[in-house]
């Protein structure tokens, strides 16, 4: 059912296929009691079914009740016709989703990219949804070294997979669409652009074990310490004030 390969593609992505949107840094907005497990590199993975279960008081934050949809078709696209005759047509638009949630782990970031910091002319100021994440933030400083211990931690997982029809691949940068005119895949690398405020980039994966009786609502992926790559803000405090960009 799924690959043999992944595609750590942390540092390829930097110039993602959705454009030339290159990440600067990444963020990850958590509350409080979550910041020590970050620093220590052990990185909470919930399943896309749990964050929509979790988090249903958070709809436009955290839940997404789009979310790993396989494909979206749009009525004027879907004729159904059975022995080559056409019964009718799909009058609302199609949601595919494949039975995969409960074993499909996620992680999100927000990255400011260059594409984002160029719109502003070199200075920006963060969306303030993203006060809604979490009220501490942490960023990293050394975003090289981060790809590179996500990298050996990817390597390492062998029962984690690339979500079908992706490539092979386990980490990039959201693509935000209109689902009022959107047609063809989605998948975990696309979201409504009404989450566009996240900013989101994200590793994917799938549960690629079939012998399991309960997969559990959330995995742990160790990337060892990160404490000397990354330094914790007040959210508050991040969200509203200047972020600038100096080339060297």
């Amino acid at each position: 059912m799924f690959g043999s390969h992944k595609q750590a593609i942390v540092r390829d992505n930097v110039t993602d296929k959705f454009g030339l949107r290159r990440p600067l840094t990444l963020i990850k907005f958590l509350r409080s009691e979550h910041v020590a497990d970050f620093i220590a590199g052990r990185l909470r993975m919930g399943s896309a079914k749990s964050f929509r279960e979790d988090y249903q008081e958070e709809l436009s934050f955290r839940n997404d009740n789009s979310e790993l949809l396989s494909d979206h078709h749009q009525p004027n696209f879907v004729v159904i016709t059975i022995n080559g005759h056409q019964i009718g047509k799909v009058c609302s638009p199609l949601k595919v989703r494949r039975c995969l949630d409960h074993r499909t782990y996620l992680f999100c970031m927000t990255a400011i990219t260059d594409s984002y910091m160029e719109a502003g002319n070199g200075v920006q100021q963060l969306p303030g949804d993203l006060i809604h994440l979490g009220d501490k933030a942490v960023l990293v400083t050394d975003l090289n070294a981060f790809a590179n211990r996500i990298d050996e931690a990817i390597n390492e997982a062998a029962h984690l997979y690339a979500y079908p029809d992706t490539n092979e691949q386990v980490t990039g940068l959201v693509e935000y669409v209109d689902f009022e005119t959107y047609h063809g895949p989605v998948g975990p690398f696309r979201k409504s652009q009404d989450y566009a405020f996240q900013m989101e980039w994200r590793m994917a994966f799938v549960d690629g074990r079939d012998d399991v009786e309960d997969y559990p609502d959330h995995i742990w992926l160790n990337v060892g310490d990160l404490s000397d790559i990354v330094f914790v803000a007040d959210t508050a405090k991040l969200v509203g004030a200047p972020i600038k960009v100096r080339r060297n």
